[in-house]
């Protein structure tokens, strides 16, 4: 197969490969990206200047990390909420609404306050719901005010559910 290239396209992926990181596997990492459904532009990370190649200060080297800011990096899971990322992750990408980094930590703070509250049960519970129906977001209060399938006495305190059990 033959992939034909702007010259300066081929100039940017000649820039951005190197001894461990040939041109055909910075293609496949754009394509994988893609296929992720990435949901915002983003840029590779600049490579520091190595030794031959010009002269590396650690005043460029420390800029150089500073812009290794990418969307994966921005969007990580607290330890406490580990044990669920197999579920974040495939609720994120087909979650409706939009997708921020505050959208992002929001989440976590909502997840973290209904585990604290109700455990890892009903934090995956959640997590699976609202996969499945492509929910916007998972709030402490929509579940306390949706989600509790707690049986409620009625008015007068009469629970009219056990009489459904007496037989005449």
């Amino acid at each position: 197969m033959q992939l034909v290239i702007s010259s300066a396209q081929r100039a940017w992926l000649e820039s951005q490969s190197d001894g461990l990181r040939n041109m055909s596997a910075i293609v496949r990492d754009l394509i994988d990206s893609a296929r992720l459904g990435v949901d915002r532009p983003f840029t590779l990370a600049e490579r520091p200047a190595a030794e031959g190649r010009g002269a590396s200060t650690s005043n460029s080297s420390s800029t150089s990390t500073k812009k290794r800011t990418t969307k994966s990096s921005s969007l990580e899971v607290p330890p406490s909420l580990l044990a669920h990322q197999d579920l974040i992750q495939p609720f994120w990408k087909t979650k409706q609404g939009s997708k921020s980094d505050a959208g992002w930590k929001l989440l976590m703070t909502e997840l973290g306050k209904i585990q604290e509250k109700y455990g890892d049960r009903v934090v995956r519970e959640q997590l699976e719901l609202a996969a499945a129906h492509r929910w916007k977001g998972i709030s402490l209060r929509n579940y306390e005010q949706y989600g509790i399938n707690a049986q409620k006495p009625t008015q007068s305190g009469f629970n009219w559910d056990a009489i459904q059990h007496i037989q005449l």
